[in-house]
């Protein structure tokens, strides 16, 4: 999960000029992680202003310009190539067609040093150098990186908007294990408000109990046809809750952890307190899965 950015030259500008190839901890060496880590936006416009600055203004920094160019088009998924608009792009000001990328994008977040009043419109955030790198300060580059420790989920919070949030998460997942004790008796919510955010026809394995007298053809059927058959999802059965307690979802890239299972989206709209850890799968210590009854 990536999200989409526009960049400012003078972000750019910082990034170079504080750059440490032996301190990793330098304020450049840390802008330039957080670079990697997103999906940068621009169009052919854009991509010129910035050889134009570097070109004419810090001929100094050219090189770690292209230098950097050149290496995130390596990889499709760290930039993002827009169309120019059709107009006579000569007389838009740099400002502004730094804004007009950014409001193309899904996140609307500017990475720029520039105080220019235009940003504080059309629901973009704009981060300054120094904002990018405070894992303290409130804005949607610490909420989405991870790892996530201990996202507390607050009793009668939206539901929409902890779906939403966890669905930057789920969107392009097509794999994915989830074990949940009680992911029948929240059905409704695992449709609902997880579920839809998961492409059709992904694969996945429910390791689920059987709670309340409910029987293994029971359950197998309801996730197998309509809603849940837009997905190809199997049922396996816990024989015991002392077999595996923890609500776990494993995916292709994400391990995320809801102490509550699918019960934090509550009722009627609104969440029971829950906490939510999400890290890369890689960093997970152990892969097991809890035993079936069901062969």
């Amino acid at each position: 999960m990536k999200l989409e950015i526009a960049v400012c030259y003078t972000l750019l500008e910082t990034c170079f000029d504080t750059y440490d190839n032996f301190i990793r901890d330098s304020k450049g060496n840390l802008i330039l992680e957080e670079l990697y880590r997103r999906k940068i936006v621009l169009n052919e416009e854009l991509q010129k202003e910035y050889e134009d600055f570097f070109k004419n203004n810090r001929s100094d920094l050219a090189d770690s310009y292209e230098s950097f160019f050149q290496e995130i088009i390596q990889y499709e998924g760290n930039f993002k190539i827009v169309p120019s608009p059709q107009d006579d792009t000569e007389r838009i000001s740099y400002p502004d067609k730094l804004k007009d990328v950014c409001l193309i994008t899904e996140d609307k977040l500017l990475l720029s040093e520039l105080n220019e009043q235009s940003f504080n419109q059309n629901d973009i955030i704009k981060l300054s150098s120094d904002e990018i790198i405070d894992k303290n300060h409130d804005n949607p580059l610490n909420e989405f990186r991870l790892p996530i420790i201990r996202k507390v989920i607050k009793n009668r919070e939206l539901s929409n908007d902890l779906s939403s949030w966890l669905s930057r998460f789920l969107k392009t997942e097509t794999n994915l294990t989830i074990i949940d004790n009680y992911i029948y008796e929240n059905k409704d919510q695992f449709y609902r408000y997880f579920l839809t955010h998961v492409p059709l026809n992904a694969n996945i394995d429910i390791y689920t109990l059987l709670n309340n007298g409910n029987d293994e053809n029971n359950l197998v059927h309801t996730f197998t046809t309509y809603p849940f058959n837009a997905w190809n999802i199997d049922v396996n059965i816990i024989s015991s809750k002392k077999d595996q307690h923890a609500r776990d979802i494993i995916t292709d890239k994400y391990y995320i952890e809801i102490d509550k299972g699918m019960r934090v989206f509550g009722t009627r709209g609104f969440t029971e307190q829950s906490n939510i850890t999400i890290s890369y799968k890689e960093a997970m210590y152990d892969q097991c899965l809890p035993s079936s009854i069901l062969a």
